[in-house]
């Protein structure tokens, strides 16, 4: 036996008819709102990091200079 073509929904994971995205407008919208947390959340990262290396940067320059 073989299952008709289908896609299955970039949120929930159900199975939807071919060439869709998503299996209602609630989960399109969930979809949109966890995009968007997870840009935040990577954005929050990168400038922890850049921030953390700025600051180990200035360390290393100040202690070349006072020792």
């Amino acid at each position: 036996m073989q299952l008709p073509e289908h896609d299955h929904c970039r949120y929930c994971g159900d199975p939807i008819r071919y060439g869709e995205e998503f299996c209602d407008d609630y989960c399109r919208e969930l979809f949109i709102e966890q995009e968007k947390a997870d840009k935040k959340k990577d954005i929050k990262f990168y400038a922890m990091i850049a921030t953390t290396l700025g600051g180990l940067f200035i360390a290393g320059v100040l202690m070349k200079l006072f020792l």
